[in-house]
């Protein structure tokens, strides 16, 4: 399964866990972005930091979309920094819906910048539940800015790429796995 199969996979699955006439968060990124494509028929409100989720979200009549407005990010195109960690403490979402570039069991996620880092925590903190999306090419990487435990997400969307070692290492940290196959989002374990 290429990289690209294996977002859209994880973002297929992931879909499975919206509920119509919900509201969430979407953090920035590929997986995110994959997700976004797929909610062109759902009723829902969808807050993001991500300018690209943003623009694609507008064009579906069924969808409001809030962005947390604040400096932008050149690299990602997105909201970093104060003002978009202020909004997200002013919401409350149903579900968060994290991406990562890198994720582990002994050190959980992480990211590059402790401005990212804020503003994943702060997303957490505004939904009622937080999921993970995480490619497995991702795992076992390292970063200096860690944002939470495995642990702390009610769970994480994986594909089946992720050996059953490791699966069984995150299932061990306390990590809740659904594995997306690409099949019509996939299963769970």
């Amino acid at each position: 399964m290429s990289r690209q199969e294996a977002k859209r996979a994880i973002a297929s699955n992931a879909a499975e866990l919206i509920e119509e006439n919900s509201c969430i968060l979407l953090d920035a990124g590929t997986t995110t972005l994959e997700l976004a494509l797929l909610l062109r028929n759902l009723h829902l409100t969808v807050i993001t930091t991500d300018l690209q989720i943003a623009l694609v979200l507008s064009k579906f009549p069924t969808v409001t979309v809030y962005t947390t407005g604040g400096c932008v990010d050149r690299l990602t195109s997105s909201h970093v920094g104060d003002a978009a960690i202020s909004f997200l403490s002013t919401v409350q979402a149903d579900k968060a819906f994290i991406g990562t570039n890198v994720w582990d069991c002994g050190h959980g996620v992480a990211t590059t910048s402790s401005v990212k880092q804020h503003l994943k925590r702060r997303m957490m903190a505004s939904a009622g539940q937080s999921i993970l999306l995480a490619d497995s090419s991702k795992y076992g990487l390292c970063s200096t800015w860690r944002v939470a435990a495995l642990a702390d997400f009610s769970c994480i969307v994986t594909d089946t790429e992720l050996s059953r070692e490791h699966q069984e290492e995150v299932r061990a940290a306390g990590g809740h796995l659904r594995l997306a196959n690409g099949l019509n989002g996939g299963f769970e374990i």
